[in-house]
């Protein structure tokens, strides 16, 4: 048998608004096997591979998706003599990266200012902290080491801010923090891995309705809320860390920019009880039939045995959830 052990869309990090995808397949049989590989989708005549597996071989192989439409997109192998067809094919879906308009309030910041003016999606607009007005039309705003008085009542991004109390923030330094863990299974940081961020300098934040990101429970350096909008904390100034010379720095704030504007995300999970991470989701396919789903604390569930693209929606968000036989990384 030779099957798909994964198939993983993912923006490149220079430039996150283009895509490729890596496809894993292995030769579980006892002989070599020619095989092969094609990825298809809207918009393009798809991509076509041959390669040569030897007995128990995996072999990953990266496809360009620059010609793809956003939307379905699915990968296949065929092999001679193959004799299971349930993990021939895997599915995943393009997002749509919308434009958004950005609003970032700062006295100055180059690593900021360089990726927002780098990213095709934005529409940047500048503010300095004395000129910032309240209610200014933007998808996002981002508060460079500065935070209005009142919270904001769109989404925003604030990095090392002065001590507010609707912030919880208590203006303590804390040199050197320990990074801690974070957490690869949000949004915000998919496909991010933090090992190497080294932070000199933070502020002391505490917020008991947000999810850590990362840091520690003592020492928060990477916060997350939904009240009364989506917003991210960053305890410390771009500046004071090297996060900003790290590789998944870029694909870390394009995923931030698309979570606090609330594009729609695809997650991979295998055929069976699927879990989505949101709560009192409804489900469909891309046809529009409804599926029966039940929800259990934050998460909300459903069961199917048919590969393919559904779609997962509450009254704050919208998820398509790529279901294949091949295990959550597929």
């Amino acid at each position: 048998n030779v099957g798909i052990t994964r198939f993983e869309p993912r923006p490149l990090p220079a430039t996150p608004s283009h895509y490729e995808a890596y496809l894993e397949v292995r030769n579980h049989s006892d002989t070599s096997k020619n095989v092969v590989l094609q990825v298809s989708g809207a918009g393009s005549r798809g991509a076509r591979r041959e390669v040569v597996l030897e007995p128990g071989q995996t072999q990953g192989e990266i496809f360009d998706l620059g010609s793809f439409r956003r939307g379905p997109i699915r990968a296949a192998v065929t092999a001679r003599g193959d004799s299971l067809d349930v993990d021939n094919f895997a599915y995943s879906y393009l997002p749509n990266p919308t434009t958004k308009r950005v609003l970032l309030v700062s006295s100055g910041s180059a690593y900021l200012e360089t990726l927002l003016e780098l990213d095709p999606r934005v529409e940047l607009q500048r503010s300095t902290p004395e000129e910032y007005v309240e209610g200014t039309a933007a998808d996002v705003t981002i508060f460079d080491r500065h935070a209005p008085d009142a919270p904001p009542n769109r989404p925003y991004m604030v990095f090392r801010p002065p001590r507010r109390d609707w912030l919880q923030v208590d203006g303590e330094e804390i040199a050197q923090p320990e990074v801690g863990t974070w957490d690869r299974d949000h949004r915000v940081l998919e496909t991010v891995a933090l090992e190497d961020l080294v932070v000199d300098r933070a502020v002391g934040a505490r917020d008991n309705e947000a999810h850590l990101l990362a840091g520690s429970s003592t020492v928060p350096l990477i916060l997350a809320g939904t009240e009364p909008t989506r917003w991210l904390l960053f305890a410390f100034a771009l500046e004071d860390s090297n996060l900003p010379l790290l590789p998944g720095f870029p694909i870390l704030f394009s995923n931030a920019l698309s979570w606090l504007s609330g594009e729609p995300n695809v997650v991979s999970r295998s055929a069976g009880a699927v879990e989505i991470p949101m709560r009192s989701a409804g489900v469909t396919t891309l046809e529009g039939t409804e599926v029966p789903s039940y929800t259990m604390g934050e998460r909300s569930y459903f069961e199917t045995e048919e590969p393919g693209i559904y779609l997962a929606a509450n009254d704050k968000e919208r998820l398509h959830v790529a279901v294949n036989f091949n295990g959550d990384n597929a």
